[in-house]
């Protein structure tokens, strides 16, 4: 995946690396917000991304999830020290120790899945300022979400419209409309795939739960 307005030569360039689709399309898009213009590519997983490095070269910005389906995102990102300038691990565990094994490798970041996008934002620009970040004291508990705002939050995860849902569900397209609008706000959400990240990321939705 390619994304960004950048020529395909441009040196400076991101590649992020994550599994779920959702949550890479999300990154992708918060990468950009950060950095309007930047050559952003996707990975699945350590062996994509080493085929992608090998066909494009090195990237500027390397971002990966640390369980990955074929490897270790942070022994990924610790192999290429010295060869990619600015290197971030992100995570769904708030763990201290993994953040003490970031800051050992030399990596440029460490951030939790959990932090809101436009936090994310801000986190990325500092990094590709040149600057290190990682996360102060514990990270803040996820937001609540009720059970309705969950379950169109699912309906959403499978695809489905606003008419739908409100077919499905038995309510207005109105009363979806107005559960969403909570749900972005709660979750610092900018559209549906945010959203949808952001939950799965905070332990909110299971991906497994909306097939």
């Amino acid at each position: 995946m390619i994304s960004g307005m950048s020529s395909i030569a441009d040196p400076r360039w991101a590649l992020v690396v994550e599994d779920h689709p959702l949550y890479s399309e999300a990154l992708v898009n918060t990468t950009l917000r950060a950095v309007p213009g930047l050559c952003c590519r996707a990975a699945g997983g350590v062996s994509q991304a080493h085929r992608v490095m090998a066909e494009q070269g090195l990237p500027t910005l390397l971002l990966s999830d640390h369980r990955l389906p074929d490897g270790d995102g942070l022994q990924l990102l610790a192999e290429m020290a010295g060869r990619v300038p600015m290197r971030v691990l992100l995570s769904g565990q708030d763990d201290a120790w993994l953040v003490h094994r970031a800051r050992a490798a030399g990596l440029s970041a460490f951030m939790p899945k959990t932090l809101p996008p436009d936090e994310l934002v801000l986190a990325l620009r500092r990094v590709l300022a040149g600057d290190a970040w990682f996360p102060r004291g514990t990270v803040a508990a996820p937001p609540t979400l009720t059970e309705r705002q969950l379950e169109v939050l699912r309906e959403v995860g499978r695809g489905l419209s606003n008419r739908e849902i409100a077919a499905r569900l038995g309510v207005s397209e109105r009363t979806v409309k107005d559960h969403l609008s909570i749900v972005f706000v709660r979750l610092g959400a900018a559209n549906r795939a945010e959203a949808l990240a952001q939950a799965s990321a905070q332990g909110l939705l299971q991906f497994s739960s909306l097939q």
